[in-house]
């Protein structure tokens, strides 16, 4: 299967190595893991890889990440950018039914949470796409800025939207929810788990 995942943050970074993402199957930990910074963590075909990148990121700035994959290439952009500069990328298949988690590291899907690996910052415009997006769509997206919405074309590719994590999600330990300065929709701050079951399970 491919997969991307973009959204906008801002960090704390005091924090910057806490993993934000999370995505576990059951009989394993993380299958997905991605970081503020330093690295991201894929497991494919049973091994963790390491994706490491020395891009600085600022306090209290917004910042557009994307992490796009499909078996044999993987690539991680921070505001439009290319950041990710190895030479070796995962094979193999993301398994389907899990359960992501924003804010923490899971040791088993939903659970195993450790309060020394709370996130903190917040989050806004969390998509997740059925297909690995080019490098000119994740430049667009960055450049049409964090209140706008997606293009119809990219639209149609949305298998986990902000709107689902938002209506879906099950909302644990201290989580405040904000109106932001674009319009009614809410940014997720200090997020510590909001669980959101089954990743393929959209209507469509």
């Amino acid at each position: 299967s491919s997969g991307i995942n973009a959204e906008y943050g801002r960090l704390d970074m005091d924090r910057a190595g806490i993993p934000w993402f999370s995505y576990a199957v059951s009989g394993g930990d993380n299958s997905l893991l991605l970081k503020a910074q330093l690295h991201n963590v894929l497991i494919g075909s049973g091994t963790y890889f390491d994706m490491l990148f020395s891009t600085s990121i600022m306090r209290d700035e917004w910042y557009n990440l994307c992490f796009t994959w499909k078996s044999g290439r993987a690539d991680y952009y921070i505001n439009g950018v290319w950041v990710y500069t190895g030479g070796v990328h995962p094979t193999g298949q993301l398994p389907l039914g899990g359960t992501l988690v924003l804010g923490q590291e899971q040791d088993f899907p939903g659970g195993g949470f450790d309060n020394n690996d709370v996130f903190a910052g917040d989050m806004y415009q969390l998509n997740i796409f059925k297909r690995k997006l080019t490098l000119g769509e994740v430049t667009e997206m960055y450049y049409n800025g964090r209140c706008a919405e997606l293009c119809r074309a990219l639209s149609y590719e949305v298998v986990l939207s902000w709107g689902d994590i938002l209506e879906r999600g099950v909302v644990k330990g201290d989580v405040t929810m904000e109106d932001d300065e674009c319009n009614n929709w809410s940014v997720v701050s200090d997020v510590v788990d909001l669980l959101v079951q089954h990743l393929n399970t959209r209507p469509r």
